[in-house]
């Protein structure tokens, strides 16, 4: 099978002539400093907050270690788009079950949310187009880690979720953000 050479930031990698590309990347943590207000509007917006440390309020300054799980679709035109549901092997990683692509404004969009591999159960997730992300689409995973978005339009997707963990080397916690970026309707 033959490729074409696709320039990405970090260098330049070979697509396939046909189907979809997962483009990963996992981040390094770094470390950001959050005023309580800051971590309260945080915690709110993004579901964490039963996942936050004891006493974490009582703070004057909170420190992430935060670390990215960042994954992309990327489809090339000429044969259909199989390839949407590869697993990157990313820490958090979002896995869409059904191939965004293929999607109609108000189709459905099944997503598997996978710590370490395994379902993750009862996180966050939303889903915000491009063209409104003031109004996310939100809502938890099940037991098996399943979500389900209706996306009212076609376009470009980001959708979203973050875990928390433990903190350590001088942080409070340590939060992984993962996201999936991907264009609806456009097979």
């Amino acid at each position: 099978m033959s490729t074409l050479p696709l320039a990405i930031s970090a260098g330049i990698a070979q697509a396939p002539e046909s189907g979809t590309l997962v483009v990963a990347y996992e981040s390094r943590g770094s470390v950001a400093e959050l005023t309580p207000d800051k971590m309260a509007r945080y915690a709110e917006e993004e579901g964490v907050a039963a996942q936050l440390p004891a006493g974490w309020q009582g703070k004057p300054l909170l420190r992430d270690r935060f670390a990215r799980s960042v994954k992309s679709l990327l489809v090339v035109r000429g044969g259909g788009s199989a390839g949407f549901d590869r697993v990157a092997g990313l820490p958090l990683e979002l896995v869409p079950l059904a191939d965004p692509a293929a999607l109609a404004a108000g189709g459905a969009l099944p997503v598997r949310l996978l710590w370490q591999g395994k379902p993750m159960p009862n996180l966050q997730v939303a889903a915000l187009s491009r063209l409104d992300p003031s109004k996310p689409l939100v809502a938890r995973t099940d037991g098996d880690g399943r979500v389900s978005f209706t996306l009212p339009r076609t376009g470009e997707w980001l959708v979203k979720a973050v875990k928390i963990l433990p903190g350590g080397d001088g942080a409070d916690f340590a939060s992984v953000w993962a996201s999936l970026t991907f264009v609806a309707g456009e097979p």
